[in-house]
């Protein structure tokens, strides 16, 4: 099947033949043939674009006559690359590119130049050579592209829905594949069992220390229910990636949101409405995908006592 870039050597030797050995602009005087005889300094240019992203480009072409004779001018470099730029397409129309090769060539008749076959294979070479070029640096970018767009979205662009519906699918799959059964503790949820102060409190300590003393007996039945959840030997890996993720969702929130406003000496009323809203809700609002482990309002009152007593969450 005929390509537009499959140029015939006879049309491209008699393009240099009558190309008096210039460029086909009429103001300029650039050889397209270097001073040693040889080397091919010219670049042959479709009038009518080659591709449907370039410039002058017909539909109703074909291919045999977008590489055909009458479609190619002989250009310098500098005037190649200025009309195939798509900005200047209506600055170089088709029909100003013809009148140049039509003055250029009726000026050169009587000049013909003796052409070696060697450079005609030299300019066809050329173009393919940097077609190839082109294409592969082309695919590089793309590949490029697409590992920066995981990047990005792996970074940035995946909400935390995303993640939690990813990690519902993990449990579903699991599930499915009968291998959802206990086998070691998650590294995360290792690090969120393990007490990380040197010096240990009680819950109820720490509950004081943020002016929360009276919460301690509630504060202490949802954490020792939670924790007895979280251990308990049919709580798969995939289970406990989802508890990992929404344990750090809690204890994020609650720096975020809770401490600063207890630091800042708000009453137990607002720090209350604090931890309902910035944490318990929206928190709760990652469970509205599936809900697979049934979690619930205490659940995550739990994780919260859970990380304070751990010393994760400081209320102080």
């Amino acid at each position: 099947m005929v390509k537009a870039r499959d140029y015939l050597p006879s049309d491209i030797k008699r393009l240099f033949a009558f190309s008096g050995n210039q460029c086909s602009n009429p103001d300029c005087a650039r050889p397209v043939i270097a001073e040693d005889g040889i080397t091919v300094v010219g670049k042959i240019c479709h009038i009518e674009a080659a591709s449907s992203k370039g410039p002058r480009y017909r539909k109703e072409m074909t291919d045999e006559e977008r590489r055909g004779y009458n479609n190619l001018i002989l250009l310098c470099d500098e005037h190649h690359s200025i009309i195939d730029n798509k900005k200047n397409e209506g600055k170089f129309t088709k029909e100003l590119l013809l009148e140049w090769k039509e003055n250029h060539v009726n000026g050169n008749n009587d000049s013909e130049l003796e052409i070696d076959d060697e450079i005609v294979y030299k300019a066809i070479d050329d173009i393919l050579f940097t077609i190839e070029r082109l294409e592969k640096n082309t695919e590089k970018i793309y590949s490029k592209v697409n590992v920066i767009e995981k990047d990005l979205k792996r970074i940035k662009g995946v909400s935390d829905l995303d993640q939690m519906k990813s990690l519902v699918e993990d449990y579903k799959e699991e599930v499915a594949s009968g291998k959802s059964e206990f086998k070691e503790l998650f590294d995360k949820i290792r690090h969120f069992t393990s007490n990380i102060d040197k010096i240990k409190q009680e819950l109820s300590e720490k509950l004081d220390d943020g002016g929360f003393k009276d919460d301690t007996d509630w504060a202490t039945e949802l954490k020792e229910a939670y924790t007895m959840r979280l251990l308990k030997n049919d709580v798969s890996l995939a289970q406990q990636k989802i508890h990992a993720f929404l344990l750090v969702k809690v204890q994020m929130a609650f720096r975020r949101h809770v401490l600063s406003a207890i630091r800042n000496g708000k009453n137990k009323e607002e720090i209350r409405l604090l931890i309902d809203d910035q944490v318990i809700s929206k928190v709760g609002s990652y469970l509205g995908y599936d809900n697979v482990l049934n979690l619930y309002e205490d659940d995550i009152n739990g994780m919260l006592y859970f990380l304070t007593g751990n010393c994760h969450i400081k209320w102080v």
